[in-house]
């Protein structure tokens, strides 16, 4: 809405579809706490408002993601120091866990992780990349039945298979449409003839 983008074809139809399948992996009726619940409330539109603004700054400005990045992680992450700071109680046991933890967090989850959506953000309407941040939750199910045995239930697996067939909706839509630019003529005004006429 605030950039003016537009739903076209099967968008119309992915977008409420991932947002039902959305709903139930998020389970609102099972839902323990207000806290938590208001902070991951929070935590999604400031997501979505920093998607709409980074959005808007590469359409005004020829912006370097590499730079870009660089720099919003270090003001997050000064803020974030801030906060520890602030809060801790002790100070945390060092150990070679909590170091490959760090620099998973550190480098795959932020800095290369944020550089991949910026460049999302560039290559895609802010729509489309919205949508497809909706499989994240798919992954995160997945992961945890590899990596800890979990066995996601009927509901969740239902939720997950309809957010994936709202994705796979989006990518036919992007490739029809993207088929149909490609073979579309391009026409190319003729140029004007030049005046004969002598100085």
């Amino acid at each position: 809405m605030f950039l003016g983008e537009r739903l076209h074809g099967l968008q119309w139809l992915a977008l409420p579809l991932a947002l039902v399948g959305f709903v139930v992996l998020l389970a609102p009726w099972n839902l323990r706490g207000t806290r938590s619940t208001v902070l991951a409330i929070a935590a999604g539109l400031t997501w979505a408002a920093s998607a709409v603004l980074v959005k808007a700054m590469q359409r005004r400005h020829d912006v370097d993601l590499l730079s870009f990045t660089a720099w919003q992680l270090l003001f997050g992450s000064a803020l974030l120091a801030v906060i520890a700071a602030l809060t801790w109680t002790k100070a945390p046991t060092w150990s070679l866990q909590l170091l490959w933890a760090l620099g998973y967090v550190v480098l795959l989850g932020n800095a290369i992780g944020w550089l991949l959506w910026v460049f999302v953000l560039r290559s895609l309407g802010a729509g489309e990349a919205g949508i497809g941040t909706l499989a994240i939750p798919v992954v995160g199910l997945i992961a945890a039945g590899i990596q800890f045995g979990e066995r996601p239930s009927l509901i969740d697996a239902a939720g997950m298979i309809v957010i994936l067939i709202a994705l796979a909706m989006i990518t036919v839509n992007d490739v029809v449409r993207g088929r149909r630019a490609a073979q579309e003529p391009h026409t190319h005004p003729s140029p004007k003839p030049r005046s004969s006429r002598m100085p």
